[in-house]
């Protein structure tokens, strides 16, 4: 099978390439110019920006599967990040969706974020990078019901974390400050959370992958990557402190909360057909922490 991934130097992205290619699958990747390390067994297309650019260098392929994994994301978005949300949320998205069609792709997976509810309601974004998920989906939307052969799904992911992960999130800042004995900062911290590890988002679009070579998927759903465990970030950081079989050093309130900060998660989508997150919260962490421990 030969799928197509956009994305894949993301942290999501590089981990999902680099086990399809163990599977055996023929895997291409976007990538908008030369990347600095190439992963073995990744075919890397070069894409700028326009769409006669993927029909060059993909036309011919006869690509089966494209996974959407590309995103610019930013918390509170500034003018410098207005044309890199355009290209990378929905630029992009929206040529891959009109490839999709012209070339007869089988299978168009996406990847959304429950940022785009803050209360659990069909459409209230946190921030601007939600609005431009949601954004998309609309134009996903239009082909799943004009399309006469690609099937478009939707999965929105909970948070993620893992190894090796350079992004600024949450649970990385309380683990990085728990090893080095440092207080942790932190807002009034009731706000709930819920990670899952990135081996079980990885094996999401693997099961996805396989529903679609049973039979298994209707177009246009919509479901969810999401953990059963859901944490106030107070619950979750003393949980880091507890398996460091330390004493917290906390202090809550220092940051303000954010606005349109989510307080209270709720699960818009099913989980998807036969995946279940197998890592719990608890195993992931010790798995970070005796990873930090090793380098």
């Amino acid at each position: 099978m030969k799928i197509l991934v956009s994305g894949a130097t993301g942290y999501i992205g590089s981990n999902l390439v680099k086990e399809l290619a163990t599977r055996e699958y023929q895997v291409y990747a976007i990538a908008r110019k030369e990347p600095g390390i190439k992963l073995p067994g990744i075919n890397y297309i070069e894409y700028d920006g326009t769409y006669s650019s993927l029909v060059k260098a993909l036309g011919d392929l006869k690509i089966e599967v494209i996974l959407n994994l590309a995103t610019h994301f930013c918390v509170n978005h500034s003018k410098e990040d207005l044309d890199k949300l355009i290209d990378a949320n929905l630029r992009l998205g929206l040529h891959l969706l009109e490839f999709s069609t012209e070339f007869g792709v089988g299978l168009f997976v996406t990847a959304s974020t429950y940022a785009q509810s803050i209360d659990g309601s069909s459409y209230n974004p946190q921030n601007l990078y939600a609005a431009t998920k949601q954004s998309f989906e609309d134009l996903l939307h239009y082909y799943s019901i004009t399309s006469k052969g690609t099937k478009y799904i939707t999965l929105e992911l909970s948070d993620t974390y893992g190894p090796s992960d350079p992004r600024r999130k949450f649970i990385n800042l309380a683990i990085q400050a728990c090893r080095a004995d440092e207080t942790f900062k932190m807002s009034p911290g009731e706000q709930q959370i819920s990670y899952i590890y990135i081996d079980d988002v990885v094996n999401g679009f693997l099961s996805c992958l396989e529903l679609f070579n049973s039979g298994g998927l209707k177009q246009g759903e919509k479901y969810c990557l999401c953990s059963d465990e859901i944490y106030t970030l107070n619950e979750l950081v003393r949980m880091i402190w507890e398996i460091n079989k330390k004493k917290p050093e906390i202090i809550n309130g220092f940051y303000p909360y954010r606005e349109r900060e989510i307080m209270k998660l709720t699960r818009r989508y099913p989980k998807l057909p036969g995946w279940t997150a197998a890592v719990s919260i608890r195993e992931g962490i010790a798995k970070l922490m005796r990873q930090n421990s090793n380098t």
